[in-house]
């Protein structure tokens, strides 16, 4: 049985099992093309200015900080039993400190995102780097690079601080960026390729 489609988790589709493949996998390849031209962009974009793309990653924690007090806020009055409301109100009284600390302190908490950054990064570049290794998807070659540079940009970051506290968040998040995108770009034309040989086997098996 022939495999046609490989997606993030190399989804694989074949001929008998999907009769609707060849729209479905034109309709991925093509959202994974946009998306990923999106995301490469905004990687690009962060990567001419990381100090300013760190400071926007620091304000945009603030911004869901206070986001998650006020859900939690809001889910304590409407939750019938006192004690989760009291946890409720817990949760969103340590959201909204974290907030004002994100908001007062913008470089520590730019070091602290930084080191958890680059731990997160080093963890998931490494399995990317496996994954790729282990399940040899489309274009995996792509999806190794992308899970080596990761990996060493998150050990580089680390052993740079506190230096790299100031830029660092934002070079990984515009790396990252940057390197998903392009990967997605190449899923989604494998994936349209992939749709094609689909197509195509079904009019040859129509003509025979």
């Amino acid at each position: 049985m022939r495999a046609y489609s490989r997606t993030w988790c190399e989804i694989s589709a074949t001929e008998e099992s999907l009769p609707q493949a060849p729209v479905s996998l034109n309709r991925a390849g093509t959202t994974m093309i946009v998306v990923g031209g999106l995301m490469a962009i905004v990687g690009a974009i962060a990567l001419t200015n990381t100090f300013a793309a760190t400071a926007a990653t620091v304000y945009a924690l603030g911004f869901f900080l206070i986001a998650g007090g006020i859900m939690n806020t809001i889910h304590a009055f409407t939750i019938r039993r006192w004690n989760l409301a009291v946890l409720d109100v817990l949760g969103a009284f340590l959201y909204f400190i974290a907030a004002i600390f994100t908001f007062r302190q913008p470089l520590a908490t730019a070091a602290t995102i930084t080191v958890m950054l680059a731990a997160l990064f080093m963890v998931g570049g490494g399995m990317r780097f496996f994954a790729a290794l282990a399940m040899q998807p489309a274009h995996w070659g792509w999806l190794m690079v992308n899970g080596f540079v990761t990996f060493m940009l998150g050990v580089l970051l680390l052993f740079g601080m506190p230096l790299t506290g100031l830029t660092g968040p934002g070079l990984l998040v515009g790396v990252d960026l940057f390197l998903s995108g392009v990967t997605a770009i190449a899923f989604g034309f494998e994936t349209r390729r992939a749709a094609s040989r689909v197509t195509h086997g079904g009019i040859a098996r129509l003509a025979g």
